[in-house]
């Protein structure tokens, strides 16, 4: 599988007239798996703590957050080494209240390493999976996507005006939410 993860410069031009919201960009190369994963998590972790400090210096008040997707890849339970799972627990870390939703991630599914995995990054994971996408959604503030396995019509009933919605994965054009109000691509 062929990744190009060099933004072009109409995509860095077009990140520079971005007004109005505060927005955070991380530009982070990516490989497969394998000698570089821990190079992309340490730069990753690096990234998000100085995306959230500049966050606090702007005065972002927006607490309330629901991470749409955990698991590693899509249709999968895998929660070891997913990405998402070090972002939800670097923004509880900064006190944030999350909500996750995955529709493939159930607690009481999960079996062996990737549960023992989970309980121990995240020991009351329980209490932040929602069964369902509007309950993941009804308090947020923001909304991060960090799945593709997610239908656009079904997260467009559920958006409220004044959400903020992050895409960490580059959903296909015609699947995104753009025109929900504020809606930002980070690392892609």
């Amino acid at each position: 599988m062929l990744h190009i993860d060099i933004p072009t410069l109409a995509e860095f031009k077009a990140l520079a007239q971005i007004k109005g919201e505060t927005c955070v960009s991380l530009y982070l190369p990516t490989s497969p798996l394998g000698d570089s994963a821990k190079v992309n998590r340490t730069a990753f972790k690096d990234l998000a703590k100085e995306a959230l400090s500049q966050l606090k210096e702007a005065g972002t008040g927006k607490k309330k957050i629901a991470l749409l997707g955990l698991s590693f890849k899509a249709a999968t339970d895998d929660l070891r080494e997913s990405p998402q799972v070090q972002l939800a627990k670097r923004l509880l870390g900064e006190g944030r209240d999350l909500k996750i939703w995955d529709d493939n991630v159930s607690l009481g599914q999960l079996i062996g390493s990737n549960r023992q995995y989970i309980e121990e990054v995240i020991p009351h994971i329980g209490s932040l999976l929602c069964q369902d996408l509007e309950t993941a959604l009804a308090q947020a503030e923001v909304v991060v996507i960090g799945t593709r396995g997610i239908d656009r019509a079904t997260l467009s009933r559920q958006l409220r005006s004044g959400q903020t919605v992050i895409d960490l994965v580059n959903l296909e054009r015609a699947r995104r939410i753009e025109d929900h109000g504020s809606y930002e691509g980070i690392c892609w």
